[in-house]
């Protein structure tokens, strides 16, 4: 059996990509296992030598580039790279702003996260029901920050919602809880340091996932898919 694990991931921000590091590594300590990550995107700048351009925009662009032509690049990127899989997030609050398919979100009777998951679908030319195992959908329903909020007991912070994954107020309650905090040069606004955050919070997450795991129904997918990857090699 493999002790190691690889996953390529296309997501929309390098802080993304931390998160999944890290929801990743508290996984792969439950299950006996390391699942080593590749970003590809966002890619690399060629000029800064930084991460380029992300936003689900981008990672929309990636799907389509490397989807169904009609023998999709993104199967024979896994098979060069050894990996088993690629992780592909984008978060649903965006669900609104998604034109591709025959419906809109508020015409078509779905989640948020039901809509997304089949719109990554469209984006690839993967056939829903067709979902292969070797790509994984990650959507969290309004940002990867809610894992982080999930380590915390819902008394510990005042929501209009105990359903972790509804919780929209998710930033401002972090940064009242006392998260490290970092200003947008671009818009000014003030958000959290996902990137410190993870750094100053992973002992306690991986120490604490299983509440994760509990609260966050897009973890338990993640850990589910896992699992089914563990068992296969």
């Amino acid at each position: 059996m493999r002790d190691k694990i690889p996953f390529l991931v296309v997501c929309e921000g390098l802080s993304d990509f931390e998160m999944l590091r890290l929801t990743m590594d508290a996984a792969g300590a439950r299950l006996g296992k390391e699942f080593p990550l590749e970003l590809l995107q966002p890619s690399q700048d060629a000029t800064t030598g930084g991460p380029g351009l992300g936003g689900w925009s981008r990672v929309r662009a990636w799907c389509q580039r490397y989807g169904k032509k009609p023998k999709p690049l993104w199967s024979t990127m896994l098979a060069l790279s050894e990996a088993a899989g690629i992780l592909i997030h984008i978060d649903a609050d965006i669900a609104e702003e998604l034109n591709d398919l025959e419906q809109t979100f508020h015409d078509a009777g779905l989640s948020r996260k039901e809509y997304c998951r089949k719109t990554i679908a469209a984006w690839l030319g993967v056939e829903e029901a067709e979902e292969p195992t070797s790509l994984c959908y990650i959507v969290a329903t309004y940002c990867t920050e809610t894992w982080l909020l999930a380590l915390h007991d819902p008394e510990s912070f005042p929501s209009s919602s105990r359903n972790y994954e509804n919780i929209q107020e998710v930033i401002p309650l972090l940064i009242d809880l006392g998260y490290a905090l970092y200003r947008d040069p671009q818009t000014g606004k003030q958000t959290i340091d996902k990137i410190a955050s993870t750094r100053d919070h992973g002992a306690r997450f991986k120490r604490e996932f299983q509440k994760v795991i509990e609260r966050c129904a897009e973890v338990r997918r993640l850990q589910s898919y896992l699992q089914r990857h563990c068992h296969g090699n």
